[in-house]
């Protein structure tokens, strides 16, 4: 679900700052959605029961959160594309500024 949701991001991103931070900052956008739905839930998770003591082997749970952060190593460039994605198609839609 995450790939909708980092070109869903960025094109949000494009549109609330609107020229402030660029497309950098739609990429980026991408990136912490990726953040917010893998690393916080997920690896929380496992670097909490790792903390409590209720780990199965000996580094079971950490090695799980170590996998976690080289996951969002491997798949941060693909979230950050998919912002750029959805910051490129914000630039192309035409905003009126009605207030």
């Amino acid at each position: 679900m995450w790939p909708v949701s980092a070109s869903w991001c960025g094109l949000v991103r494009w549109f609330t700052r609107c020229g402030v931070s660029g497309l950098r900052g739609a990429a980026i956008a991408g990136m912490a959605i990726m953040v917010v739905d893998h690393i916080i839930p997920k690896g929380g998770m496992f670097l909490a029961e790792h903390t409590l003591g209720k780990s199965t082997g000996e580094l079971s749970y950490l090695m799980a959160f170590a996998g976690v952060i080289a996951s969002f190593v491997m798949f941060s460039p693909i979230a950050a594309l998919l912002g750029l994605c959805g910051g490129l198609y914000g630039r192309r839609l035409r905003v009126s500024h009605v207030v």
